[in-house]
């Protein structure tokens, strides 16, 4: 039994060992890659693309007379873990992101406040349980809530990645955004 534990404790500092070599002894050195680069790499292609939206109202794509013909970040097409991740970098790294063309889509939300209204849609994960909002400036000037879906509408949302500042405090938003959304639930 002694001589089993002494093996599989000189194999495990073995590989141990093995793992710490110098960097560029690694066959992966300097090749790191973050969520940016899998996404301009077109990694995320490999994800299913969102079915269009139903009879019931216009699709959940952005409308084809749309001035986006193009998106630098398209969340849409990406798993629900890697939309959670490529947000938290949008968050933790806006400078990264400004004036990037973002495509998002999530329920409707809105905050009345008292100099205006701020409008987001949400972000999930796939749990459900951490949920992020980015927040949205309409393109349009609209007036809520009669040029706006009900409240939990699914909607995407098409625009400019910037940030703005209040009090202290830093925001992300996409400005000069377009949605789209299905008028009733879609159907399944």
């Amino acid at each position: 039994m002694k001589k089993t534990v002494s093996v599989l404790l000189c194999l495990m500092t073995l590989f141990t060992l093995c793992a710490c070599g110098a960097e560029s002894e690694r066959p992966n050195a300097g090749t790191t890659r973050t969520v940016e680069d899998v996404l301009n790499n077109g990694m995320s292609s490999s994800a299913p693309a969102p079915e269009s939206g139903s009879a019931q109202g216009p699709s959940s794509d952005t409308p084809s007379d749309s001035r986006y013909k193009e998106y630098d970040i398209d969340l849409t097409k990406l798993s629900s873990t890697m939309v959670y991740s490529e947000v938290y970098n949008m968050m933790s790294e806006p400078d990264e992101y400004i004036g990037k063309v973002v495509k998002v889509k999530g329920p409707f939300a809105v905050y009345e406040g008292k100099s205006r209204n701020y409008y987001a849609c949400i972000i999930e994960d796939a749990t459900a349980c951490c949920a992020q909002g980015m927040e949205f400036v309409p393109a349009e000037k609209l007036a809520y809530p009669e040029d706006f879906p009900p409240l939990e509408t699914q909607l995407t949302v098409v625009g400019v990645f910037d940030t703005y500042k209040e009090g202290d405090n830093v925001y992300c938003q996409l400005l000069n955004a377009e949605l789209s959304y299905w008028k009733e639930s879609p159907a399944e």
